[in-house]
């Protein structure tokens, strides 16, 4: 909890959120390998990224209420320059990508209210056929590079009594890899302690 509290802090202290934090250095590492595999000139120059989007603020449904309101934001981001990637291998608190995390951070604030409209397109365009373009999509490249699926944190349980206590003090997820899904997927929650999860699934 101590090491998720001063991330959470340096995050707050450059304007950025942990999504946008790990988009920047999920990006960063990204890169490295690239130019530093067997076709550093350039041939992979961006990657996809794919967020999904909690649709319970714009609802009125409860909170104790199991649902499925979820849609995505996505776009294509150029890689880091192969100078900016190189300069610090390891990123360190002062040479982090502060400016790129508070960025993305910006733009997944700005676009998050917006994604509701994503689900009605493709709910209007594959209303009849969503079977036969899923059924499309097995034996093609995939079409997402990352995803970063951030849960939040979950709230602690409120008790009706001191009898029988007991609390989460630790937490994970994780995404089976769909073979239609993005080729990385790293899924992150809050445990009520403090405490951060973070998952990694990848395909190949």
């Amino acid at each position: 909890p101590d090491d998720s509290a001063r991330l959470l802090q340096l995050c707050r202290k450059n304007s950025a959120t942990l999504t946008g934090a790990l988009y920047a250095l999920i990006m960063h590492v990204i890169a490295q390998e690239l130019y530093a595999g067997p076709d550093p000139k350039g041939k992979f120059d961006s990657v996809v990224i794919s967020v999904p989007v909690s649709l319970r603020p714009y609802t009125d449904i409860p909170s104790t209420a199991i649902c499925n309101y979820a849609s995505y934001y996505q776009d294509v981001y150029p890689l880091p320059t192969q100078s900016r990637a190189s300069k610090h291998s390891h990123p360190s608190p002062a040479y982090f990508p502060w400016k790129s995390a508070a960025s993305f951070s910006a733009t997944l604030k700005r676009e998050a209210p917006k994604t509701p409209a994503t689900i009605g397109v493709i709910n209007a365009l594959l209303a009849n056929s969503r079977e036969r373009y899923s059924l499309g999509l097995l034996g093609k490249k995939r079409g997402t590079t990352v995803l970063i699926s951030n849960l939040g944190a979950a709230k602690p349980v409120q008790r009706s009594s001191a009898a029988h206590r007991w609390a989460i003090t630790e937490a994970i997820f994780a995404q089976a890899d769909s073979t239609t899904g993005a080729a990385f997927k790293f899924n992150v929650v809050g445990a009520p302690s403090g405490a951060l999860g973070i998952s990694v699934t990848s395909g190949s």
